[in-house]
């Protein structure tokens, strides 16, 4: 076959195509085929709340393209804090609800950042965000930014008509206005908040579950990847099939993350680095890591509360809160994070290996062939 190529003037081409081919066959099988963000920091969530009877959970996929070592969970007790916002009254406080957030820690202009993207307070608030094309709003005087919705909201609403209250009364900054906040409280009761037209839309649940990707549920042409979206299809498929309170369960949850979650490739480090689960009833937290669904950790909110120590604060990532952060990594076994580097290296050998051989085997055609 080789000589047959060599006669026919297509070793060239049989090159280029055999890269092509070995590059496309990865060891680690991305599970989307939909397009990607330019946005190369955008967090591409599959996002729902399900509720029946007594039990309520929320669920988060959160795919990024930042290092899954950077991930954390931190733990903040019910506290009173300085009101740094209120300046210049220094002497003023503030009293917040005890919370969990999840996030990841970001290097940003020689800046290392803090950047929660969901989590759940001690009044069983849950919160996450997807990310969609950018929204300008009419208002053009808010100054209140969703991305602290980790700190204003979850330390002071208690409901999801809690949460739309705030939004109302809070005039948000018009832009960039890129994401879709998902809301579920210990009620069942759930929202999104989007914008289209230049508005805000609170889109509540008005169903067992809701559920939120990377389309804009009120402009569903404003979309990142394909719409309609596979991960959006596939979880109200799986979410649909739970009609009583005693199929909806932490296991059926969990078959929904793992149905619509990223995993890397060769080419795009675009992957599910945590997801969680809340159980906003008995205040527990479901966190997996890096797609491995086989692996779950467990944190009950009051005992973790107890575990913080308001004398020696050295996990913490914040300078004003009494709390505990955690690298997610610390709670896992490394043999995941290991396996998904080195997939990625020996597919880099592989092709390169693979190259050199082709690329050698000509040097030695020609050669011969004078």
């Amino acid at each position: 076959m080789i000589s047959l190529i060599f006669h026919s003037n297509k070793f060239s081409e049989f090159i280029v195509v055999t890269i092509i081919c070995l590059s496309i066959l990865q060891p680690t099988k991305p599970t989307t085929t939909g397009n990607f963000s330019t946005d190369m920091h955008s967090n591409f969530c599959t996002i729902f709340s399900v509720s029946l009877d007594n039990k309520i959970f929320f669920g988060n996929n959160e795919d990024y393209r930042f290092q899954p070592e950077t991930s954390f969970i931190s733990f903040i007790p019910p506290q009173t804090i300085p009101n740094f916002r209120n300046l210049p009254s220094f002497n003023a406080t503030l009293t917040i609800y005890g919370n969990v957030v999840v996030g990841s820690i970001i290097q940003q202009n020689d800046q290392v950042l803090f950047s929660p993207q969901g989590g759940m307070n001690d009044q069983g608030l849950c919160f996450d965000a997807n990310s969609i094309p950018k929204q300008t709003l009419n208002d053009k005087n808010g100054d209140w930014n969703p991305m602290n919705a980790h700190s204003d909201i979850l330390w002071y609403c208690q409901t999801v008509e809690d949460v739309i209250a705030w939004y109302k009364s809070h005039p948000v900054m018009y832009s960039p206005w890129n994401g879709q906040w998902n809301y579920v409280d210990a009620s069942g009761a759930g929202v999104v908040v989007t914008a289209t037209n230049g508005e805000l839309v609170f889109i509540e649940k008005n169903a067992s579950y809701l559920i939120s990707t990377n389309f804009n549920l009120a402009e569903p042409s404003s979309h990142y990847f394909d719409y309609p979206c596979w991960r959006y299809d596939k979880a109200t498929e799986l979410l649909a099939e739970i009609d009583n309170e005693s199929d909806l369960t932490v296991q059926a949850c969990r078959d929904v993350l793992d149905a619509t979650h990223f995993e890397p490739d060769l080419f795009n480090d675009l992957h599910t680095m945590y997801s969680t689960i809340y159980d906003p009833i008995q205040k527990k937290i479901y966190l997996y890591f890096l797609h491995n669904f086989d692996e779950v950790v467990v944190f009950d909110l009051e005992e973790e509360y107890n575990k913080v120590n308001e004398i020696d604060n050295n996990h913490s990532f914040h300078l004003t809160l009494n709390d505990n952060s955690y690298l997610m990594k610390s709670f896992f076994n490394k043999t995941k994070l290991n396996v998904l580097t080195l997939n990625k290296q020996t597919t880099f050998i592989i092709i390169f290996g693979t190259s050199s051989i082709l690329i050698f085997a000509v040097v030695i055609y020609r050669k011969k062939k004078k």
